[in-house]
């Protein structure tokens, strides 16, 4: 069913809840002209709170207007956002779990007095790719003949791990040229007749040259002849007899990328190494990838070890500077950046420090401070053979008071290894009715203060 529009008018019927619901005819027209009195009213209040945005006078629109304030407020330099990022990124929740200080990567080669340890310079676990190898090099020897000199002489090289090799210049009566070589003993005999030497170092060098080639005499123990001093070289000087001499190594070290290689020093004529563990620290001087003590005297000769990686090393817990951490009893800061390699981290106790009552009357043994923890410790009697009291591990920071109330002197030491006013064996003797208060101020040692 179609319905025309409605005209101004058209009537409605209305009921007035004053005139006691008596109906009423208006027309559309004046219903219109009430409706439209109601929205001026609140418009003008709208228009009174935002003002006037006709584009054609203030060229500008609510539009644009939001447009602007949300470029202002999100700007690099003033955005409010910008800020707020920021402030999340500086505030921050403590994370659970006790920080782990970085261990260097280690390693120990030798035994007793020549026992050396290597330790990482850098901490942590990138120390374990660094190795290290001691062996006996290719040896050397150098013969220049009394006569010839320079002009004749030869430098040997010796094939690597064919260790002891020795070489004599035969010259007597009348010979024919040759080169022989008998479990890495080489003898040469010079061509000569009746005394006199027909070969020149010409031709013994080119006789080397050949022996030492593939099938040659010399093949698999000497892997490298050259002119000792090229500019003084004489191709027809003549050779010379020589006694037996021995190829011999030094001591050197190369390091490539993280491999470490110690060239040990090496008497050919006695078959044995003569570098010792001392020897080692002075040639390595200051290294870039690690540091060697040796721990015992360093004055015996090494051995040759094959390669061996560092290890052992343990990455550090990493935090941004002013980065928070707790456990149980600790509060913990990252004093700067704290890397798997650098440890910043300073500690806090959270709760105030509580004593503990010890009374050692039946004690069959020392006294043990729990580790880890600051501490209070109150000594109220002591056994009839007094017993010391041990402190607790050192790590920096800690701080540990003990409280003598017994009537005699305790003494007390440092745990194994560890250090008291600098030194490893000197307990403190405390005296009745006093107290003393002892702090870490670095792994291992102790201070009284």
């Amino acid at each position: 069913m179609a319905y025309r529009t409605i005209d101004d008018n058209d009537t409605i019927q209305i009921r007035r809840v004053q005139g006691g619901n008596k109906p009423e005819t208006r027309t559309v027209a004046e219903l219109n002209e009430y409706f439209s009195k109601e929205e001026n009213t609140e418009i003008g209040t709208l228009q009174a709170q935002v003002g006037d945005y006709d584009p054609d006078t203030t060229e500008s629109t609510i539009t644009d207007d939001l447009e602007q304030l949300q470029t202002d407020v999100q700007t690099t330099e003033t955005g409010l956002l910008d800020r707020t990022a920021a402030l999340e990124a500086i505030v921050q929740t403590a994370a659970s779990g006790t920080p782990v200080a970085p261990v260097a990567a280690t390693l120990t080669t030798g035994t007793d007095n020549s026992e050396l340890l290597w330790t990482a310079k850098t901490a942590g676990t990138t120390g374990e790719a660094i190795s290290v190898t001691l062996e006996i090099p290719a040896t050397e020897l150098t013969i220049t003949p009394s006569v010839g000199g320079n002009a004749s002489a030869i430098k040997y090289t010796g094939v690597k791990g064919k260790q002891p090799i020795s070489i004599t210049y035969v010259m007597a009566g009348t010979n024919a040229f040759g080169i022989a070589a008998a479990a890495n003993a080489i003898t040469i005999t010079m061509a000569s007749t009746g005394g006199t030497c027909e070969t020149t170092a010409a031709d013994l060098f080119a006789a080397l040259k050949t022996a030492i080639g593939a099938g040659g005499e010399l093949e698999g123990i000497i892997s490298a002849v050259e002119k000792a001093v090229p500019g003084e070289w004489a191709d027809a000087t003549l050779m010379e007899a020589n006694a037996q001499d021995w190829l011999d190594s030094t001591l050197s070290v190369a390091t490539v990328g993280n491999a470490i290689t110690v060239s040990l020093a090496y008497d050919g004529g006695t078959d044995a190494i003569t570098t010792t563990a001392n020897d080692i620290i002075t040639e390595l001087g200051t290294h870039e990838l690690v540091t060697v003590a040796a721990t015992g005297t360093g004055t015996d000769p090494v051995a040759a070890e094959a390669e061996a990686n560092l290890d052992n090393g343990a990455d550090g817990t990493v935090g941004k500077a002013g980065e928070l951490r707790y456990n149980d009893t600790t509060l913990y800061v990252s004093d700067g950046e704290s890397t798997e390699a650098v440890s910043n981290w300073l500690s806090a106790p959270l709760l105030p420090t509580l004593p503990t009552v010890i009374d050692l009357s039946d004690a069959e043994d020392d006294y043990v401070i729990e580790d880890g923890k600051n501490s209070i410790v109150v000594l109220t009697d002591n056994a009839a053979t007094a017993k010391d009291i041990i402190l607790p591990a050192a790590i920096v920071g800690l701080r540990v008071t003990i409280i003598n109330q017994d009537n005699a002197s305790v003494d007390i030491s440092a745990a194994s290894g560890e250090y008291l006013n600098g030194s490893a064996n000197n307990p403190f003797t405390l005296t009745s009715l006093n107290s003393a208060t002892f702090y870490c101020y670095a792994d291992g040692y102790w201070a009284i203060i």
